[in-house]
């Protein structure tokens, strides 16, 4: 035997032994794996009455707020309203006090006067 068929002889055992880490190797890369796959799973079991429930609670706090959103329009709209009756209250509570009465009825003469003044300058120059 010469030194070529001991080192062909030794690089035959140690490609074995590589083969046999490498399959060693992968069977412990595929056991992780399926050990991964079999939390996903577990994981997607409970993630996903989770997400339904998350999106339940979404839709209701969307009708609350639209709830909510048409009593604010609905408060407005009253106190719009409630305060429209209380200025025309205002309004004509202040044109029928006597103060406002006589004042107009002053200013009708006023007005009366003038133009029976103009009237009159009018009608004399002629």
């Amino acid at each position: 035997m010469s030194i070529i068929d001991i080192l062909l002889i030794i690089l035959i055992i140690v490609v074995i032994f590589l083969c046999l880490y490498i399959f060693a190797s992968l069977k412990k890369l595929n056991s992780t794996l399926d050990s991964l796959e079999s939390e996903v799973n577990s994981l997607k079991e409970k993630v996903y009455p989770l997400l339904d429930s998350i999106s339940s609670v979404t839709k209701r706090a969307d009708e609350i707020t639209a709830k909510a959103e048409n009593y604010i329009e609905l408060i407005e709209t009253q106190f719009a309203s409630a305060k429209d009756k209380i200025v025309k209250l205002k309004d004509f509570s202040s044109r029928n006090k006597p103060e406002n009465r006589f004042q107009e009825l002053f200013r009708n003469l006023t007005a009366i006067k003038k133009g029976v003044t103009v009237f009159w300058e009018n009608f004399s120059q002629k």
